[in-house]
């Protein structure tokens, strides 16, 4: 409810204001004179006669305020009719609905991919026509042997009543006759062409394509490595051509861990020093592809000439390719095998990518005196005999480390430093197995395995002594 103010009622205030404002201002004046006054009299006042005292007038009568005028009387406004109320709002009609929007027909389905027909296979290699073989040598005549010394006269003696005609001498010796030369070696029969597998079995190219073979080596682009565009795919795949038992022999799984055995030794053997420095080095794999010495001085010969393998001069036989292969005797055996001068020619092995394959896969495939081939272990055909079950040497991935080096990294579980180089061969192994999805099998080390060479204390003792002052010259 608004309460309203009348103008009379505002005058009166603003009039009753303004006396009240004119009274403090009168009052404020007086007081200001009489300070003054005195002031002015109390200095000089030994000189001037003090002028009689001024009394203030009286105050004014403050006049009452006039009386106010009583409020007037407020009339009650009359009575506002009620407004009337609005009418109420007319209910608009709802809006009309959309029509449901029409199904889109599906969109047509591609056709399916037109099979892409396998690609075509490469033609088999053609065999290599072998080699000409020098003539045999022409059987050399015997030297001219010296004729027999003539007798000297004996020196006067004094004449014996009967002299003795001196004694005839025996006649020389006939030249011993020496054997004809043994005729030339016949050609070795063509390998064995690859028996067809049966039907659903897959090949060993489609258990193993090339972007595996990528994968099992991933150092191909690195240029730190010399064998980074040596050993390759399609060389590996000619390779075991020549040896068609490889990776064919048993079931699926039995298989592919023949291949990751395969790759985890010679992964190892092509890493040099840096599984000594860095064990593990998986990046390190299939880097070299002749052996590490830092000189070419340095390296040792590895020749231990036999009446079937004579060494060469001026020709080291020192580790090549995969397996790094060394020594005159296996270098000619593999030669034979393989229909090549290997003896005369090891660097062969280090310039020709299929023929380094070549070789690895036959010491794979070959067993050696005592020891079985590493195809037998890892493909269950190998049973071991009494001695090796008293031995330790039980059918596993630890079996074939022990073929390739068990002189120096077997049996030696109390003393670890060896450890590393067992450890490496072991980590190749079970990361290709992770690759092609198969198990580790059993026996996977040979700390426990007796050596299979009787004279693996001599071995040790010679590879040391060959190796160590060589590392050391190159460190």
């Amino acid at each position: 409810m608004k309460i309203k103010v009348s103008p009379s009622l505002v005058l009166g205030v603003l009039c009753l204001a303004l006396l009240l404002f004119l009274g403090l201002s009168e009052q404020c004046g007086q007081q200001c004179n009489t300070t003054n006054h005195t002031n002015n009299n109390g200095f000089g006042s030994q000189f001037r006669p003090r002028p009689p005292t001024r009394r203030p007038p009286p105050p004014p009568t403050r006049r009452p305020p006039p009386p106010r005028p009583p409020p007037p009387t407020r009339r009650p406004p009359p009575p506002r009719p009620p407004p009337p109320r609005p009418p109420p709002p007319t209910p608009r009609p709802p809006p009309p609905r959309p029509p449901p929007p029409t199904p889109r027909p599906p969109p047509p389905r591609p056709p399916p991919p037109t099979p892409r027909p396998p690609p075509p296979r490469p033609p088999p290699p053609t065999p290599r026509p072998p080699p000409p073989r020098p003539p045999p040598p022409t059987p050399r005549p015997p030297p001219p042997r010296p004729p027999p010394p003539t007798p000297r006269p004996p020196p006067p003696r004094p004449p014996p009543p009967t002299p003795r005609p001196p004694p005839p001498r025996p006649p020389p010796p006939p030249p011993t006759p020496r054997p004809p030369p043994s005729p030339p070696r016949p050609p070795p029969p063509p390998p064995t062409p690859r028996p067809p597998p049966p039907p659903g079995t897959p090949t060993l190219a489609e258990i193993f394509p090339e972007q595996m073979f990528n994968n099992f080596i991933i150092n191909f682009m690195d240029p730190n490595c010399p064998g980074r565009w040596f050993y390759n795919y399609h060389a590996f795949m000619a390779a075991t051509e020549a040896f068609p038992e490889f990776g064919n022999i048993g079931d699926v799984v039995t298989r592919k861990r023949e291949i990751a055995a395969f790759f985890g030794q010679t992964s190892h053997e092509t890493s040099g020093l840096a599984s000594i420095v860095q064990p593990s080095a998986f990046n390190s794999a299939y880097c070299l592809i002749e052996e590490e010495f830092g000189h070419d001085w340095l390296r040792p010969d590895y020749c231990e000439p036999t009446e079937q393998w004579e060494c060469v001069p001026w020709v080291q036989y020192f580790g090549r390719g995969p397996v790094q292969l060394r020594w005159n005797y296996n270098y000619g055996a593999a030669g034979e095998a393989l229909d090549l001068d290997l003896l005369s020619n090891p660097d062969l092995v280090a310039h020709d990518p299929t023929v380094s394959f070549e070789t690895a896969l036959w010491f794979w495939m070959s067993p050696q005196g005592n020891k079985p081939s590493s195809h037998e272990v890892m493909t269950g055909q190998w049973v071991p005999s009494f001695d090796d079950i008293v031995g330790f040497r039980l059918p596993g991935y630890g079996v074939v480390t022990n073929i390739f080096n068990g002189g120096v990294e077997c049996g030696n579980y109390f003393n670890p430093e060896h450890h590393h180089l067992q450890d490496n061969r072991i980590n190749f192994f079970k990361r290709y197995c992770d690759l092609l999805g198969v198990g580790y099998g059993n026996n996977i080390d040979c700390y426990f395995q007796h050596p299979f060479d009787n004279n693996w204390n001599l071995v040790k003792n010679n590879y040391r002594n060959q190796t160590q002052p060589a590392l050391m010259a190159a460190s």
